[in-house]
Formats: structure tokens, sequence, C-alpha cells
């Protein structure tokens, strides 16, 4: 064909009148029973074309799967370096924290302006700390207990109010603080009705069988005790929280983050109890009496989570929702308040005593597990 073409240019008519050509002397030749040259150019034809257009595909899927892959590669590489740098900022802002309240613990040896200044820090650094927390870990919680948590109200006088946390440990079996089953006690023997409501669920009401506090508990005077207690019902409580294992206490450490999930003050309403996930770190570990001992005596953990009266009785979880604490209450300090008589217009300094900002307390939940297994 190309000696009968010479060098001339062939336009896409005459190419195409030859492959028709081609295609009827062809079937011509398959009709006869044989193949002709026509045939043979034909097929040779398509199978360039249909081997070049494999090649090339292949080439191109190749290249593509390598910039998929690129691509991925890239972000998660990115979404790892992101991980990496937020988990180094936070386990510093921890540090800083537990650095914080570890300073503001020492007994004298602190202005009040210097007090106060690293108290202004410790509330930075919680702040800081919350916009660097995972949402997942604090929403796991509260979709898990929800159930679990209760307020501890009295009605009587004209009205109803709630002032302690409990939580369900067992079927019938709720843990709270002892001062709390104090205060049950008292408002019983007032000639009150006392009761527990469930958190988010107002017409889930449970009647009170009796209570019972840790035997060595006492008022806190110089030392704090086992300030743990439990409160029993008569009908069957439809969740548990989970409790942590001694292997897991004993992993505890400052500037591990914790939560509280219970009622605070002004929140704990018998209408419409909805309680309140607080967070915050661990600032240490100690003995009751505030000295550091071995893991069997370092009972009494310090928080930095928001508390106020009715959150006491609350239960202190971990990031896996497990158990750690009872909250128990929060470290005060004696301080001067500046009063003026509006009469007269003098003033006057007077004594105050001034809960510490972000140095509270709970009672690990190993004291807890012994209440609970004479019951």
């Amino acid at each position: 064909m190309a000696s009968a073409l010479g060098d001339r240019k062939v336009g896409a008519r005459t190419v195409a009148m030859m492959i028709d050509q081609a295609i009827g002397s062809a079937r011509t030749s398959e009709g006869r029973g044989r193949m002709g040259k026509s045939t043979v150019f034909l097929r040779s034809m398509v199978n360039q074309a249909v081997t070049t257009s494999t090649r090339r595909f292949k080439v191109i899927s190749i290249v593509l799967f390598a910039l998929l892959l690129g691509s991925v590669g890239g972000f998660l590489a990115l979404r790892y370096y992101e991980r990496k740098q937020a988990k180094e900022s936070d386990a510093q802002l921890r540090k800083q924290m537990a650095s914080l309240m570890t300073t503001l613990n020492q007994q004298g040896g602190l202005s009040p302006d210097k007090r106060k200044a690293l108290a202004d820090q410790l509330k930075d650094v919680r702040k800081r700390l919350a916009g660097s927390a995972t949402v997942a870990a604090g929403k796991s919680i509260v979709l898990a207990n929800r159930d679990a948590i209760f307020l501890m109200a009295f009605s009587g006088g004209g009205q109803s109010k709630g002032f302690c946390t409990a939580f369900a440990v067992r079927k019938r079996v709720l843990a709270t603080n002892a001062h709390c089953v104090v205060a049950l006690a008292r408002f019983q023997q007032m000639g009150y009705r006392t009761f527990l409501v469930m958190n988010r669920q107002p017409k889930r009401i449970y009647r009170l069988k009796r209570a019972v506090r840790h035997p060595r508990y006492h008022k806190p005077m110089t030392s704090i005790s086992e300030d743990v207690g439990l409160v029993f019902v008569s009908e069957d409580l439809p969740k548990q929280v989970t409790f942590a294992s001694d292997a897991v206490l004993k992993q505890l450490e400052s500037g591990d983050r914790m939560y509280t999930y219970g009622f605070p003050g002004r929140l704990a309403r018998v209408h419409s109890p909805n309680a309140t996930l607080a967070q915050g770190i661990v600032g240490r570990l100690t003995k009751l009496n505030g000295d550091h001992g071995s893991f069997r005596q370092n009972r009494l953990l310090q928080h930095s989570a928001f508390t106020s009266g009715g959150t006491s009785g609350s239960p202190i979880f971990d990031e896996r929702g497990e158990v750690i604490a009872v909250n128990a209450g929060g470290y005060v300090e004696s301080g001067t308040m500046k009063v003026v008589d509006p009469a007269t217009g003098t003033s006057r300094k007077v004594r105050v005593a001034k809960q510490l900002s972000g140095y509270n307390f709970g009672i690990r939940v190993d004291v807890l597990r012994e209440l609970l297994a004479k019951y």
C-alpha cells in the first residue's frame, strides 16, 4: 500500500474508503473460506490499537493509583503529626497545671499576692487545657453513665431541694459521701421527706431504705477521713458505673485527665435534674493527711475540676470512663474581706474562709470498694 501511494498525503476520507474496501474484501475472502491479506491487515491494526490502548490504560491506572497512595499517605502523615503535636501540647499543659497546684499546696511561704498570681495562672491553664480536650472522652462518659447519676433531695418546709450527688454501684445500692449521709439523717430527723431523682428524668423518683457511712469517717478538723457512704433503695436501678481496678489506680499520676459528673449547687434542681460534666486534671495523690505515702496509703486525690456543694458524692471518672474516686470537697484558706457600712460609709476588714480555686479533692475508689464489700 505504501508503494502504491508513494509519499502523498492521505486524507481522512481516503483512509475511510480504504478501511471499507479492506472490510469488504475480508468478508468476500471469509465467504470463500480463506483469510485475505486485507483481513490480516485489519486485524493487525485492531490488535495494535487494543494493545496500545491497554498499555496506556495500565500506565494511567498505575500513575493514578500512585497519586492516590501519595495523597492518602500525606493526609495520614499530616493527621499523625497534628495529633502528636496536640498530645505534646496537652501533656505540657497538664504538667504545668500539676506544678502550679503543688506550689499552691505549700503551707506558708507564699504571700497573698503570690498566691493570687498562682491561682490566676492556674485558672488560665485550666481554660487552655479545656480548649485542647477531645470531646469524645467526655461525651462517651455521659452517654455511658447518665442513667447512673442521681440527685439526693429533700422535701419539707415548703420547699424541695437537692443537696448532694449519688451514683449507682449495684442494682439497689448507690455511693455518695459520708457527709451527705450525715446531712440525709439530719433532714429525716427534721421530718423532711428524702428521696433520689434520676438524672434528666424528674419523674423517676426512688425512696430510700437506709444509708451508711464509712466507720472511720469523722468531720474534717485537722485531717480528711474516709468520706464515703452508701444509700440503699427498694427498687432496681437501671444502670451502674464501672470501678477502675487496682492496676489502673496504680497508674494514676499527676497530670492525668479526670472528670466529675454531678449536680453543682445552684443547678441541683429537683424539678429538672441535669448533671454537669466538669473536667480537670489530677494534681497529686497523697495520704489522707496530705503526706506522700505508698500506693495503699495514697487515697486522697487532689484535682482541678470545678466543684460546689451539690457535687459532693459525684463520681470522678478517668478518660476510659471508669470511676477512680468519689468527689468529697475543696480546700479553703483564711482571708480578709473589706466590708463597707452603707449608712456611715465606714469600712472594716473581716476574716473569711475562701475556697482555693482548682484545689479540690476526692477519696480514691478503693476505699469505697472496701465499704461496699461489707454489705
